[in-house]
């Protein structure tokens, strides 16, 4: 398994074809809240336009990119969701890139999971970079699917 870093965001076009084309490939994507400050009314309304998908909601001290002090500013929540026309819609709805789910004004960090719950994707939004942890099967799909992309490689 190889992980992928991109430092580029993901937006307009690219970004209405990359949602859908990663809920088809993986069953589950999850979002945050509450890092550093309390949940805004915005954050709110956001969230609940997904209550329909929700598959789990917990608070947790680290998720898919990110791990935070437990004596720092407190715990975040992990909102987990199926992949499905309806969630999709949202995802792409909301914003038109996928940086802007940063947790300001918003859910933050989306990751998606395969069917046996391991992460195949993660975004560490508010610092500009997303990874995937695909294996060789995923990476090549990936790359026919958005072969103008230029991917950093890295193993991990």
């Amino acid at each position: 398994m190889k992980t992928l870093y991109y430092d580029r965001n993901i937006k307009g076009k690219a970004f209405q074809r990359f949602i859908p084309f990663m809920g088809e490939m993986f069953p589950v994507f999850s979002l945050t809240t509450g890092r550093v400050r309390p949940r805004r009314d915005d954050e709110d309304i956001i969230l609940e336009r997904f209550d329909p998908f929700l598959i789990e909601k917990k608070e947790v001290l680290e998720w898919p990119g990110t791990r935070i002090l437990p004596w720092g500013d407190g715990v975040c929540t992990l909102y987990k969701y199926r992949s499905c026309d309806g969630s999709l819609r949202i995802l792409v709805t909301e914003t038109d890139r996928l940086f802007n789910w940063n947790g300001r004004g918003g859910p933050g960090d989306l990751a998606f999971y395969r069917e046996d719950g391991t992460n195949s994707f993660g975004t560490v939004a508010h610092e500009g970079y997303c990874f995937f942890n695909f294996t060789k099967e995923e990476l090549e799909r990936l790359k026919r699917a958005f072969p103008y992309i230029r991917w950093n490689v890295k193993k991990r």
